[in-house]
């Protein structure tokens, strides 16, 4: 293989372009579930693409937000951060960022991109817009339930009054979105 570029920081590659292209096949190619960063307004959701290889390659990992997630502001959480994993023989394997590895033939290299951070308290979501992310697939249902305080019923839709008592029982608890502080502390604006 002569050349094959991450999405990160680049374009995103047509399945089509790469797989007429390069000795791979893109295996999966979908929204990462659980990958925004909660809030008001929650953030984007990365992506999961998945490469299987059809001869041995020498992967080289470029990317970034492996260690330090994509902030949440305003009481939003962080989004996931984004990891570079090997298949082989159904063993995942995670891999360093600026490293290089030899792939071997029916290896899986997926790439699962961060998600973005959000923006705002998540128990002040629209309950209806995360039954929306649950249906679809984006936001499981235990995920609405723990971090944005949404009881759903067995078709899908929002249980307005278990609602209302969770999210008020959430609030009582003082539960707080995970953060981390940014490993530099503050940031600085230069002049």
């Amino acid at each position: 293989m002569s050349c094959l570029s991450f999405p990160q920081n680049v374009g995103n590659h047509p399945v089509e372009v790469l797989e007429s292209r390069y000795p791979v096949r893109i295996t999966r190619y979908e929204f990462r579930r659980d990958s925004e960063g909660p809030g008001r307004f929650r953030g984007g959701f990365g992506s999961v693409k998945d490469y299987r290889f059809l001869a041995p390659v020498e992967l080289q990992v470029p990317g970034d937000r492996v260690k330090l997630p994509p902030w949440g502001l305003f009481g939003g959480g962080e989004g996931a951060t984004t990891a570079y994993v090997r298949v082989r023989k159904d063993r995942e394997m995670a891999l360093k960022t600026k490293h290089a590895y030899e792939l071997a033939t029916d290896d899986v290299l997926s790439v699962r991109t961060s998600g973005g951070g959000g923006l705002g308290d998540p128990l002040a979501r629209a309950p209806k817009a995360v039954a929306v992310d649950v249906a679809l697939g984006t936001v499981s249902a235990r995920r609405a339930r723990a971090v944005y305080g949404i009881a759903l019923d067995r078709r899908g839709g929002v249980d307005r009054a278990a609602t209302a008592a969770l999210r008020k029982e959430l609030r009582a608890k003082g539960r707080r979105v995970a953060r981390k502080k940014p490993r530099s502390g503050r940031i600085k604006a230069r002049a």
